[in-house]
């Protein structure tokens, strides 16, 4: 069992259809993310604040959001998609 795991069991059905909208783990336009898990803004924005909180991704520029986990985004992927 990986730590990556342990984060993954904790995280919402919500929290992880948002970062499954991750792609590739870089740089993603809350906009882009919103219309690729499905999320409204005022919903997407409820979930980005806990990963924020959580450590797991990160706001480096106004508007846009990226994973702060190493590869967590290849882990993801090995995950079944909701």
């Amino acid at each position: 069992m990986s730590v990556y795991d342990k984060i993954f069991s904790e995280l919402s059905l919500k929290e992880i259809k948002l970062l499954q909208s991750f792609k590739d783990g870089i740089q993603n336009k809350i906009f882009n993310l919103g219309k690729s898990s499905g999320m409204y803004i005022k919903t997407l924005s409820v979930y980005r604040d806990r990963l924020l909180k959580k450590g797991i991704i990160k706001a480096p520029i106004y508007g846009y959001l990226e994973l702060s986990l190493p590869r967590f985004s290849d882990y993801l992927k090995t995950k079944t998609t909701y």
